[in-house]
């Protein structure tokens, strides 16, 4: 909390028929007015008719040669009803078929279009929708045969809508009128969906840290504030959002209003809320934000921004205690500062000069492993964890990870653990889900345990096992990318190993992991009792870069193969 108040507001949070004329047949002759010829039976009925031997005789051959083409005619008839029924059923398809490709051809088309025309201002979702409302009455113009005509309006549309807009839009932001946009810092932070403090009620303390981790690990990645001190403070401060100011201003942090005055950094400068503490019947006023996300962003500017982080001090920090100290009485080494400069001041946390709110928040980093946040990742990556088929790993494995120990390896660091313990537990992942059989997954898993070998040997220790290829254009998703050479610490060369996380026809990532713990002398030595060597990486390449990559690894490693650990070698 920032300046007074008690560290906890809060409470603890532990859906035919076919009518068809009979032709008239040559040579039968009409019946003229007052004359009636009966067809359709053997006989001529000459009743009421003034006619001759002759003409009678003549009539009746006539009738008889009418009858049997009738019979044709009448069997050409019932082909010609079964064609028709069955080209009538088959119609509803095949125009469905059509106008269901016309309508995604003009939806795609159209939605692209509108997008790009408005340089990026309405996303590709709501574009497409909007593409795909405009293309109905166009649509149906193709059951009359009218698309040569439909076709020049719709595109003339698709081009004229998207321009207006844009230019609505240009003369908008010129006229200095304000828009209601998301004031979240374009290509730097995702926030997801917007999130109500009112929302999380209940919330157990793993779901708010599954739900805040990317978060605060995008804002370390753009800010250099620790993603575990934030999240450590969301626990402390709001009772991952269960709390009084939490949920009545969507204020995690206990951030106080300080007037109108406040740069507009995620916050619109003038909300505030009312809080009257119950014990004392004071008043407080504190920052309002329109949803929980604008509030870590702001967090993180208070904390970079203001006196907290005068000439760096706070951002330079590297752990989350030396962090917590300069939001307090200071860092290591600094004069320490007075209380009423502490972040969080009050009987609650201003103790022990300071150090009972760093205490208080440290011990909750410790007991729910949160520096496993405080890795840099692509910020895209941070936000958009989820593969198709599995969830994309953005932080780096601690002991909590069981997968990573479920092989009971010493050589907890290397590449080959990352690599082998990411492969079980993404196997792990899709046999919960049920997206791979129990027993082929277990069988993958035994097989992988197997492998033994540094990482260049991993390819040959994979044959028999898994599928494979050394056709460096064969990238798939759910593989291990192996190389040889690179350090001479092993014999042979140690290579390296990766894992394929991701695939599209525009991207891949990769992950990986390596031992160093930064002391020189230790260089690459694994870490099982401690994991604190565990260092851990994602990268996102466009497919150019990727074959670069996979050629030549780090200058010396040499492109080997993949190993396709879905895929068992029977």
């Amino acid at each position: 909390m920032n300046n007074n108040g008690n560290i906890n507001d809060g409470k603890k949070v532990d859906e035919h028929s076919s009518s068809i004329d009979a032709p008239h047949t040559k040579g039968v002759p009409r019946p003229s007015t007052g004359n009636t010829v009966k067809g359709g039976g053997n006989s001529f009925d000459p009743k009421n008719t003034i006619l001759n031997k002759n003409d009678v005789n003549r009539l009746q051959q006539a009738l008889s040669k009418k009858n049997e083409p009738l019979t044709n005619n009448q069997n050409n008839q019932s082909e010609n009803e079964k064609k028709e029924e069955r080209d009538q059923q088959e119609q509803p398809k095949k125009e469905g078929l059509v106008k269901e490709g016309a309508k995604t051809a003009v939806t795609q088309a159209g939605g692209t279009a509108i997008t790009a025309a408005s340089g990026g201002l309405i996303p590709k979702p709501i574009s497409d929708m909007f593409a795909s409302k405009l293309s109905r009455p166009f649509i149906k113009m193709l059951k009359y045969q009218m698309l040569m005509f439909a076709l020049p309006i719709l595109l003339l549309l698709i081009v004229i809508i998207p321009v207006i807009i844009a230019g609505s839009s240009s003369s908008s932001k010129s006229s200095g009128k304000k828009e209601e946009v998301n004031n979240t810092p374009s290509g730097s932070y995702c926030t997801g969906d917007p999130i109500q403090a009112t929302e999380l009620k209940g919330i157990s303390r793993e779901k708010c840290i599954e739900l805040f981790g990317p978060m605060a690990q995008s804002e370390y990645v753009r800010t250099g504030v620790l993603a575990s001190v934030t999240l450590g403070q969301i626990i402390v401060e709001a009772n991952c959002g269960d709390s009084d100011v939490a949920r009545g201003a969507n204020n995690l942090f206990g951030i106080k209003y300080a007037g109108p005055g406040t740069p507009k950094d995620g916050w619109d400068g003038k909300s505030y809320y009312n809080y009257v503490s119950p014990k004392t019947g004071k008043t407080t006023k504190y920052k309002k934000y329109a949803n929980v996300n604008d509030g870590i962003i702001n967090h993180s500017a208070l904390l970079t921004n203001g006196s907290y982080n005068k000439d760096g001090v706070l951002v330079k920090q590297t752990t989350y205690m030396e962090q917590l100290k300069a939001l307090q009485g200071g860092v290591t080494g600094e004069k320490p500062r007075s209380p009423d400069s502490y972040y969080c001041q009050g009987d609650g946390c201003s103790g022990n000069n300071g150090m009972d709110y760093v205490n208080a928040v440290a011990k909750v980093i410790e007991q729910n492993n949160l520096t496993k946040w405080d890795v840099k990742t692509a910020p895209n990556l941070a936000c958009a964890p989820i593969n198709a088929d599995w969830k994309l790993r953005t932080v780096a494995p601690t002991k909590s990870d069981k997968a990573f120990d479920y092989l009971k390896k010493t050589n907890v660091g290397q590449c080959v653990w990352y690599a082998q313990g990411r492969a079980v537990e993404i196997l792990q992942e899709l046999m919960k889900n049920g997206k791979i059989d129990k027993s082929t997954g277990e069988k993958a898993i035994k097989r992988l345990g197997q492998i033994q070998a540094n990482a260049e040997g991993w390819y040959r220790g994979a044959k028999g096992k898994f599928k494979r290829s050394t056709n460096i254009k064969d990238v798939k998703a759910g593989s291990i990318i192996v190389w040889g050479g690179g350090s001479t610490m092993c014999t042979p060369r140690c290579g390296h190993v990766a894992m394929v996380e991701s695939v599209t026809d525009k991207e891949v990532i990769v992950t990986d992991g390596w031992a160093d713990d930064g002391d020189k002398n230790n260089k690459g030595k694994s870490c099982p009792k401690t994991w604190n060597c565990i260092q851990f990486r994602t990268r996102t390449m466009s497919l150019e870069q990727f074959y670069k990559y996979a050629k030549k690894e780090s200058g010396e490693k040499t492109f080997t193969g993949y190993i396709y650990f879905l895929e068992l070698d029977d």
